[in-house]
């Protein structure tokens, strides 16, 4: 071997990104990032990406990362380098403006990413095929809009990251420029979501040179 192809090896041993990702939905958060974990490779050695599913409530989805990371610390595995809470503000309703205002600015005190949508994560689906500025009255609005672009859409669909991929440059160009509105428009809708997946793609290449 080489000495330039040793020391590119050396270098992607010595790579190595944990991410955590703590998520709301049972199934629609949980299936997009575990097929983006498969698509970009991210359960490799180099990135290590685990996906968490906690209750709907933004202040348990915080205190869930936080314990994971502590978890990670006293096995000795390492705290994470980047720990994630995606989550909506759909569910403001459930668990009060109050405690998603509250839960997003814990995740900023303990050095968290946030990774929100308004109304619902459907809205980051809707971003790959159009820009839609305008407010919906809730997540079943924003999801009514999805259909007439994914007539098949259900929660449970486990490969929408592959299906949406061809898109995904226009989704992030479109979420970026909406997100910047925001101090106008308002939040809804915006969401986070392209900030998290630019983050893992950057991950990916990183650990490629």
């Amino acid at each position: 071997m080489s000495r330039l192809n040793k020391s590119a090896n050396k270098k992607k041993l010595e790579f190595h990104k944990r991410v955590l990702l703590v998520c709301e939905g049972e199934k629609t958060e949980i299936y997009y990032f575990e097929n983006l974990k498969k698509e970009c490779k991210l359960q490799a050695k180099t990135i290590e990406v685990q996906v968490e599913h906690q209750y709907p409530d933004p202040m348990n989805i915080v205190k869930r990362a936080k314990e994971l990371n502590e978890l990670a610390i006293e096995e000795d595995t390492g705290e994470y380098d980047y720990i994630y809470c995606v989550f909506d503000y759909e569910n403001k309703i459930k668990a009060g403006e109050r405690n998603f205002n509250g839960a997003s600015q814990r995740a900023k005190d303990l050095g968290f990413k946030l990774a929100r949508s308004w109304p619902c994560f459907e809205y980051w689906y809707l971003l790959h095929y159009k820009k839609i500025d305008r407010q919906f009255r809730d997540a079943k609005d924003c999801k009514k809009e999805l259909i007439k672009y994914m007539p098949k859409y259900e929660k449970n669909m486990i490969d929408l990251y592959t299906q949406l991929k061809n898109r995904l440059s226009d989704a992030k160009k479109r979420a970026d420029g909406i997100l910047r509105q925001v101090k106008i428009n308002g939040e809804n809708p915006s969401t986070e979501v392209h900030l998290l997946v630019d983050k893992l793609e950057t991950l990916y290449k990183a650990s490629q040179k």
